[in-house]
């Protein structure tokens, strides 16, 4: 293979894609949902929505768990964000349009997760939440930024399937 061909090769593997899409997704959806819109917007404890999270399991007793159930919220979100990336990186690879248009796709991408994410949520164990204007706005920009766009840019970054 001559220096030439390197730039038609994948950047990583795709079991080390979505890892890396995972732990990427997971850290800034933490970021932006957890820290900044229920922690600073909303003043909420940090681990106040991780205990949410677990809710969706047990129900309202998450939140007399303290820590313990915060922590069960944390590995629960981990494992759905390395889900969330393996679908989308794993359809990139399979679905041509996907490849052509990663950007758009993983934008209508963050938008699904929202979706499925709302209703996954509505039909769970966890208890109603206020859904007003500023928690959509920040759970689309979060899915859309910190889901789709993320993925998009990964997808076209790695050339998978190229």
């Amino acid at each position: 293979m001559s220096v030439a061909d390197r730039g038609t090769e994948p950047r990583l593997s795709l079991t080390r894609l979505i890892v890396v899409g995972g732990l990427a997704v997971f850290a800034l959806h933490l970021i932006w949902d957890v820290y900044l819109y229920t922690s600073v917007y909303l003043g909420f404890p940090i681990e106040v929505p991780l205990q949410f999270v677990t809710s969706g399991i047990t129900g309202s007793s998450a939140f007399e768990g303290g820590w313990g159930t915060a922590l069960v919220g944390l590995g629960i979100h981990l494992f759905i964000s390395l889900v969330v990336a393996a679908v989308f990186i794993v359809a990139a690879t399979r679905l041509p349009v996907l490849r052509r248009h990663p950007i758009i796709g993983g934008l209508a991408y963050g938008l699904v997760v929202l979706v499925v994410m709302t209703v996954v949520t509505l039909l769970s164990a966890a208890p109603p939440v206020e859904r007003d204007v500023a928690y959509w706005a920040s759970a689309l920009g979060s899915h859309l930024l910190a889901v789709g766009l993320l993925l998009g840019v990964l997808v076209k970054w790695s050339r998978i399937g190229a």
